[in-house]
């Protein structure tokens, strides 16, 4: 098996993919630059559009881009900021930059593209019309258009329908109603006029709609429906060239959608896949792609470039790759004289690349360090091999952006067959060059969209690099310009080489220990703040503000630090008289005349390469009037991921993570008055299938269980509670929707807080998630809440006495409640804990 996945790497060209970060990818084998050779001959687009990652069909991406050989783009709407992440704690904005990570490692795989707009997914969404008033409907339209001008697709494909509204995700449908209702805009010159200056108007042919029997509701309502307008394609096609078919391919792609759980298996054979014919020009044949003329003789000047291209391809020399050189180079003649500058720029980057590869050159750029600072110098060495016998010959490396000749044009270097070249330089930065930041996290934004600087980054996945060498040099007489990103590589002892983007960081970066710093009962506190160092011998003077009502001491706290990335920590004491008050704390440290405030979080998985993203460096102070029972000792059995432990220890329990690899579960549980799962926990930890029983067992004995949300399926026990109950999909997504105590007298709205409906004000993106569709007359329900229009849900906090002890399933997200310091979440959460302190039951 492990061959099979190593093959698989290979036929793909990706054995390094998730190392080989912005350089030169290993070279391709002879077959797959025939394939490559087969797309330059073909002149075609499709625009794939749905709302989030993960939403997108990878195996009908694969086929277009692999079967097809079309320019096939995911416009994912969002970066899927809201969702949930299973294999760590990034949720947010982090949780995006994870996740447009993981979009960029998948469409590595399947051979699309990827763009996005700006906006911001802020959680689930019950209708289109809510969806497109928070991401601000005129911005997104704006941003739809600049893609479709952008890419200039000759088909888009919906993934879901835009007929929807109110029956699913508001956001997908949102993503379907868009691009039906924007199909003719792109082509208006009237509509976003001032984007003109930058791309031209554009008309697609056709628009489809993804559709499979999922939409229909079932297998039957399908086989029945009126296909008249519906096309089918083979989605299972195999490529000989790779040894791999296309579902192959999608699952590996699919796959890297890791931090929402969708690991695929690698499945083969003939599997179908539906396009729904919905506007523009119809297709006349079964396959709707073979329809468009998606070769160069739709274009007057393209015949003589489409008859060089198969003439290649019938004489191409798999055995020598460095042959075909001569007659692509003619081929790029006649490219350069293409009208169309949209298809002209993009062949012409195609055929450079192809011969480049075919000639086995390889240039690479490394950075010595991993970062470096304004102002500051680093070490750049530049790799070279020609590994062919055709003349190559190096005229000039310029470093970009700033355009630093680095090797002059009276130095030309003669690479020599398969003889390694080393060009090593000292790079002095530019004291005002900017910070490594994604670019749409730069500025505040709205809940609903990102704001963005530069209206021609709109869409992209990532920024520009910071640094590149552009190279101009002549394979056997054709001047060539290959531009390769800077990166930073090493050896890792068990993984080998890594190679990972090459970053620009501030002097220093400065973090508050804690997200919340909460005060109860005590009117002083000590918040620790972390400064680490980008560079050598820093010093300076670190400081920590707050609003009114707040003193702090000291004023500030000088600073020397010698060597680079060192962490120091420094204690400010922050006090106040009142007796509730909130404010965002906020640290920054002083050098020279030059302040600085931003927090470094590593993003650091091994299925993308390390993202490190600089953010505003605040945390939350709240004194809150907050009481705790007597249990203070607390076992956690972590899910998916959350801040709960850490937020529970801030406010005086103390929390062990409990591990259930163990013989001896019963003996562990039993040191515990209450044990709390986490987010996901029965749909994630293995183990839960062997020791789920054991822990209900706790509760009959006496124990508490304090058990958050998990999504119905997949589970891994056969019941998720003590009696029977069901998980179902209902959530409440209006973080405002009024909520109902049912039972204000019953013990948990008593003890240590008095709980009011008070205390479900200024709650954050949602009520709760993934509700109890149905339970035995053992569970207690007590909260009621619903969005407008809707029947009540009373399925978010059920509280069953089983045995001796106590049980509480709670689908209020709790996880996103406390980190954000709502001070009543605060307050039922602690009565949660300690139910089983005051046995009376009404």
């Amino acid at each position: 098996m492990r061959l099979n996945w190593i093959k698989l790497l290979f036929g793909i060209g990706l054995l390094f993919f998730c190392s080989e970060v912005g350089s030169q990818l290993p070279l391709k084998t002879s077959s797959e630059l025939y394939q490559n050779l087969v797309k330059l001959g073909t002149v075609g687009s499709v625009l794939y559009v749905a709302a989030h990652p993960d939403d997108e069909n990878t195996r009908l991406i694969s086929l277009l881009s692999n079967k097809y050989h079309l320019e096939t783009t995911y416009l994912s709407l969002t970066r899927g900021d809201g969702g949930q992440n299973l294999i760590g704690n990034e949720l947010g904005a982090l949780l995006g930059v994870l996740r447009t990570q993981e979009l960029l490692q998948a469409r590595r795989v399947d051979g699309g593209k990827q763009i996005f707009t700006r906006a911001n997914d802020f959680g689930f969404s019950k209708t289109a019309d809510e969806t497109l008033e928070i991401w601000d409907i005129d911005s997104i339209r704006h941003d739809f258009v600049w893609a479709v001008r952008k890419t200039r697709p000759d088909i888009i494909i919906n993934r879901f329908d835009h007929k929807s509204n109110g029956k699913t995700h508001g956001h997908h449908t949102s993503s379907g109603m868009l691009s039906y209702d924007l199909f003719e805009k792109a082509a208006d010159s009237t509509y976003f006029p001032e984007q003109l200056k930058y791309v031209s108007t554009w008309q697609p042919q056709s628009l489809f709609f993804n559709t499979s029997w999922w939409f229909y509701g079932s297998q039957e309502a399908f086989d029945k429906a009126d296909k008249k307008d519906l096309y089918t394609l083979d989605i299972g096609t195999y490529y000989p060239h790779l040894g791999l078919s296309n579902n192959e391919i999608a699952a590996v792609s699919r796959s890297m959608h890791k931090c929402q759980g969708f690991g695929s298996s690698l499945n083969r054979g003939t599997e179908l896949d539906y396009l729904l014919y919905l506007k523009g020009e119809k297709p006349k044949f079964s396959d709707p792609i073979d329809h468009f003329d998606f070769t160069w003789k739709r274009f007057e000047e393209g015949v003589a470039i489409h008859e060089a291209i198969e003439e290649l391809k019938r004489n191409f020399d798999f055995a020598h790759p460095h042959k075909n050189v001569e007659s692509l180079n003619h081929i790029k003649r006649l490219i350069a004289n293409v009208k169309d500058n949209y298809w002209r720029e993009k062949k012409s980057s195609e055929i450079d690349q192809l011969i480049v590869e075919c000639a086995g050159l390889f240039i690479q750029g490394i950075a010595n360090l991993p970062y470096t600072t304004p102002g500051s110098e680093f070490q750049l060495q530049v790799e070279s091999i020609n590994r062919s016998p055709l003349p190559v010959h190096i005229k000039t490396i310029t470093l970009t952006p700033d355009y630093e000749a680095l090797v002059k044009s009276d130095s030309v270097l003669y690479l020599e067959e398969n003889k390694r070249m080393v060009n090593n330089f000292t790079i002095r930065v530019n004291p005002n060059k900017s910070y490594s930041q994604p670019y749409w996290l730069k500025n505040l934004g709205s809940i609903g969209m990102y704001s963005v600087e530069n209206p021609l980054w709109i869409g992209e996945p990532e920024n520009p690099p910071p640094f590149s060498i552009t190279v101009a040099l002549s394979i056997a007489g054709v001047d060539f310009y290959i531009e390769r990103e800077i990166v930073h590589k090493y050896v890792d002892p068990a993984k080998g080489e890594i190679i990972e983007p090459f970053w620009v960081l501030p002097k220093v970066t400065l973090e508050i220990e804690k997200p919340v710093n909460i005060l109860t009962q005590d009117d002083k506190k000590n918040i620790k703040v972390n400064l680490r160092t980008h560079e050598e011998n820093v010093e300076g003077f670190i400081f920590l503000s707050a609003d009114k009502g707040w003193k702090i001491k000291p004023d500030s706290i000088p600073f020397s630090i010698v060597k680079n990335n060192q962490t120091q920590s420094f204690v400010f004491e922050v006090e106040t008289e009142e007796a509730s008050l909130e404010s965002a704390v906020y640290s920054y440290a002083k050098i020279g005349n030059k302040q600085y405030d931003l927090r470094l979080h590593s993003i650091n998985y091994d299925h993308i390469p390390r993202q490190l993203v600089l953010m505003p460096n605040t945390s939350q102070l709240k004194k809150i009037h907050l009481k705790r029972g007597e249990i203070k000792n607390i076992g956690y059995i972590m899910g998916s991921g959350d801040d709960i432990p850490n937020i529970l220890n801030e406010i005086g329990y103390s929390v062990d993570l409990i591990s259930l690899n163990s013989l001896q579960l019963q003996e562990i549980f039993s040191k515990y008055p209450v044990i709390i799962l986490g987010i996901r926990a029965l749909n994630t930890v293995e183990e839960m299938k062997y020791s789920y029983e054991t822990l209900m067992d706790y509760v009959y004995k006496g124990g508490t269980v304090l058990q958050q949300y998990n999504v119905s399926r997949p589970l891994k026990v056969g019941n998720p509670g003590p009696y029977p109950i069901s998980i179902g999909r209902e959530r409440i997504t209006d973080e405002n929707s009024p909520v109902l105590i049912l039972k204000p007298e019953h013990p948990v709205f008593q003890y240590p807080n008095k709980i009011t409906e008070e205390d479900f004000e200024n709650w954050v993106q949602e009520r709760g998630l993934y509700f109890a569709l149905d339970w035995d007359k053992a569970y207690l329900p007590l909260l009621s809440s619903q969005d407008a229009n809707e029947n009540p849900k009373l399925g978010g906090l059920l509280i069953a006495k089983y045995g001796k002890g106590y049980f509480v399933f709670t689908s209020y997200s709790w996880f996103r409640q406390l980190p954000a310091g709502v001070p009543g979440a605060f307050k039922l959460f602690s009565n949660m804990i300690s139910i089983s302190e005051n046995s009376q039951w009404n």
